[in-house]
């Protein structure tokens, strides 16, 4: 038998080598290596002529790589399985191209791995994943036909990557693409952290994974945090890619407080861009929560989802003093809900956003953070897809608005409709009722255009509010604030500006439920304000020599600003905001700007 090795690494690096691995002695390989190539690197490689094989050790990988042709496809994501990148089999796409590319098939890593050329097999342990389309695959040791994808693994775990499904097993045998044996195994449906013990799970003597997205279990014993309480000697887990009507993997929870609970959610594909999810959660010392979930998506830009629970709860009731005592909860009714929810969408050259947190009383969202449509969860879902979540659980007033902004290149136009959802705890007879205000609605016009040719600017922002609440006073309030923006000539080195305001604020003063305002209803106030700065820049441009070199700009401004308001009597004014009392200033400022900007990089050849 000959053999040639490899050297072994010399230096703290290893040295990594790629051999290309082509097959002759059969037809069918060979055919196969003209569209792709298995590539192996290791620290150490050795290879052997009879028979044909090589012997990885140390951080190997082995990538069945190969150049497809792919039409792509100029256009917006339009359902959830774009945005959420599920399967899908919706068709239908203008304006496609036909472009090269270069396509991992299957990765295959380990400590240590033998590779038989002849045979086509992988033999590989310590650490070893693989990842074959969707799924990836973790186990100890075990065993790849390379040809058919198939193998057997010995205490395995199968991630499967759109749902939160996780197999694991003594033995895992893979009988197909997406096919799979399991003995002695679990099923898990949530996500784990490394050692964390699953919430629950399924152990199943045996379990079958088909094409068809489901898992068979037998001998299936239901598992609450590693102790069995239920046994059932078959039962089907979906493990579907595609999105389609069905149930979803359920739900179970006990707790001293709710008893025994169970979800079990059911999923209803209406469209490629829509979709509803209802959640009916049982729970024994509690009673039935109904939750739902509707969907949309048109595409990037214009997507909503919106989310509501009800539950008549048999725990809130003045007979339950333990539940009040243990939780030191507030509420008292017993009719409670969520209703939340969120929309981005663009009327043509209008750019709004929906945000909706409506909850029936303060202890709700503390008392149901955890589960499919707890806070925990939603919270982190809204955050996912729309960049934005909600208020902290304990927060009394919960902002609800929705904002609509239009720009052009001078100016801008936004309205908004704000209100609040209060669920503070209700006024004593010591203090006196004051509702939240809110902005129903507001709207500002703002812009900057320049006075001809000169270098003298007009600036304005131009403002309206409705304020009302229910109790508490509100009213109508225009403020206009028109500014001149000039540049001053000090000379060449110096920059000068001066900018002078004029603010004027008119109020319609209104009066709601048992408030009573002592003072006009009309209102008005008149101010100006004015700013003047000085200063001057210094630049340069700086080369740093190392083992690579960096080109840098540095900029310094120091500068001197004066700002002036006069002092005006505010006090027959309402107080909405900070707008409505402006105090008097009289500043003078002096500063230093830095600014350090990288302008380049470049490797020393």
């Amino acid at each position: 038998m000959n053999k040639s090795q490899a050297p072994y690494p010399i230096i703290t690096f290893f040295t990594v080598l790629t051999v290309c691995i082509c097959i002759f002695p059969f037809n069918s390989l060979a055919e196969e290596q003209e569209k792709s190539e298995w590539l192996i690197t290791a620290d150490k490689l050795t290879r052997y002529d009879d028979p044909k094989s090589i012997i990885a050790e140390g951080n190997v990988v082995l990538e069945k790589k190969r150049i497809v042709t792919v039409e792509a496809i100029e256009s917006d994501a339009s359902d959830w399985s774009d945005l959420l990148e599920e399967e899908s089999d919706k068709k239908g796409a203008s304006d496609k191209k036909l472009q090269t590319q270069e396509e991992i098939i299957t990765s295959i890593k380990a400590d240590w791995m033998v590779y038989d050329i002849v045979l086509g097999t992988v033999k590989g342990r310590g650490n070893l994943r693989i990842k074959m389309g969707e799924d990836q695959l973790q186990a100890e040791s075990g065993m790849v036909h390379l040809k058919n994808e198939t193998g057997t693994f010995h205490n395995a775990v199968i991630l499967r990557e759109e749902k939160e499904l996780r197999l694991e097993g003594r033995v895992i045998e893979k009988t197909g693409a997406v096919t799979y044996n399991i003995e002695d195994g679990w099923v898990i449906t949530c996500k784990l952290k490394e050692g964390e013990t699953p919430p629950w799970s399924f152990a199943t003597s045996n379990a079958d994974i088909t094409d068809g997205g489901y898992a068979f279990l037998k001998d299936v014993t239901f598992r609450i945090k590693d102790i069995p309480i239920l046994y059932s000697p078959l039962l089907i887990v979906p493990a579907k890619r595609k999105r389609q009507t069905g149930l979803l993997f359920p739900e179970f929870s006990v707790s001293d407080r709710d008893g025994y609970g169970i979800d079990i959610p059911l999923f209803i594909n209406l469209s490629p861009n829509t979709d509803l999810t209802l959640y009916p959660y049982f729970l024994s010392n509690r009673g039935l929560m109904a939750g739902a979930e509707y969907r949309y998506v048109l595409d990037q830009e214009d997507k909503g989802t919106f989310m509501a629970n009800y539950l008549y709860d048999d725990l809130s009731t003045p007979s339950e003093k333990e539940y009040y005592e243990d939780g030191n909860y507030t509420h008292t009714n017993q009719e409670r809900y969520w209703i939340r929810g969120k929309v981005d969408h663009d009327f043509g050259e209008w750019v709004s956003r929906l945000d909706l947190d409506i909850v029936s009383d303060r202890d709700y969202l503390r008392e149901f953070s955890a589960g499919f449509t707890g806070f925990n969860d939603d919270n982190g879902y809204f955050n996912k897809v729309f960049g934005r979540g909600f208020q902290t659980q304990t927060t009394d007033l919960r902002d609800n608005s929705f904002k609509i902004l239009r720009s052009w290149d001078e100016f801008s136009v936004r309205g908004e409709l704000f209100a609040v959802n209060d669920v503070s705890l209700e006024p004593t007879s010591t203090t006196a009722a004051v509702s939240p205000l809110m902005r129903l609605p507001s709207a500002n016009f703002t812009g900057l255009v320049p006075i001809g040719d000169s270098t003298i600017d007009v600036a304005w922002d131009v403002g309206y509010v409705n304020y009302w609440r229910e109790e508490g006073i509100g009213g109508h309030r225009v403020d206009m604030y028109p500014q001149i923006l000039a540049p001053l000539p000090l000379g060449e080195y110096l920059e000068a500006k001066a900018e002078l305001g004029l603010r004027s604020t008119s109020y319609l003063v209104q009066e709601y439920g048992e408030s009573k305002w002592t003072g006009s209803d009309n209102e008005n106030r008149v101010m100006y304000d004015l700013l003047t700065e000085v200063g001057t820049t210094l630049q340069k441009d700086f080369d740093y020599a190392g083992e690579e070199i960096y080109s840098w700009h540095h900029l310094i401004r120091p500068y001197f600003a004066h700002q002036y308001t006069p002092d005006i009597d505010q006090k027959d004014l309402p107080r909405f905001d900070r707008l409505d009392r402006i105090g008097e200033k009289n500043l003078l400022t002096f500063g230093i700007d830095n600014f350090f900007n990288v302008l380049g990089r470049r490797e020393i050849t």
